[in-house]
């Protein structure tokens, strides 16, 4: 299924063509939401507002090193696109994800089933957050 892009698509599309184009890509993606595979430990039915401090459970997967990544998408329809499988997931903005999984040590990995993909390793993430506070 073929959907339109976001903006924050079409900004790591730009970024992937031409790396001049990342600065902006990183300024789009901070002020974005991104879907993340996984759910608040106090999952119910429906919309659910993740409260500050909640402990939360998100999904890893492997790539096809064995390495471990923590996926987050773009959009629902990325998301969706990337596995066969109903998964539970979580709607965050970008850069509360990114002060979640800050001291996790493992990378991070933008849209991963798709054409354009981008990794962030854990002291990339830290860099962003200190130079985009």
């Amino acid at each position: 299924m073929q959907t339109e892009e976001n903006a924050l698509e079409q900004a790591l599309w730009h970024a992937v063509m031409e790396p001049a184009d990342r600065p902006e890509f990183l300024r789009i993606l901070l002020e974005s939401t991104v879907f993340v595979p996984g759910y608040p430990d106090s999952l119910s039915e429906g919309h659910k507002t993740v409260e500050a401090g909640s402990q939360v459970k998100i999904n890893r997967w492997r790539k096809s090193d064995d390495s471990s990544v923590i996926p987050f998408f773009s959009s629902l329809d990325t998301l969706r696109n990337s596995t066969e499988r109903k998964i539970k997931y979580m709607e965050l903005s970008a850069r509360s994800f990114f002060e979640l999984t800050c001291g996790s040590g493992v990378s991070l990995l933008l849209n991963p089933s798709s054409k354009h993909t981008c990794e962030f390793s854990a002291s990339e993430i830290e860099t962003l957050l200190l130079n985009h506070g």
